[in-house]
């Protein structure tokens, strides 16, 4: 499996399981590849090694309180991208 395809593949298993998809393909540099949410979920991910502004950048999201991850086929195959798509979304509290 290609990063492409890996993404792609991710791209459907989230649609899938009810995940708003923004893919981002302008300045690969600045940005993460895909940004998921569901709910109260957010996830900003980098398929790949991310570059070192990228990991910046996904720790300054992660600090920020979002799930910031780089994904390669390998967490495809060890059922690690799965597992986060399909958790549970907590529901907000009524207010």
């Amino acid at each position: 499996m290609i990063v492409a395809e890996l993404q792609d593949a991710t791209i459907q298993l989230a649609q899938g399981f009810g995940w708003r998809v923004v893919k981002f393909q302008a300045d690969a540099a600045l940005l993460p590849d895909l940004v998921l949410n569901r709910g109260t979920r957010t996830i900003a991910v980098v398929f790949g090694t991310p570059t070192a502004e990228q990991r910046v950048r996904l720790d300054a999201l992660t600090y920020a309180g979002v799930l910031a991850v780089a994904w390669t086929p390998e967490h495809w195959r060890d059922g690690t991208i799965q597992h986060h798509l399909r958790r549970q979304t907590p529901q907000r509290a009524p207010r």
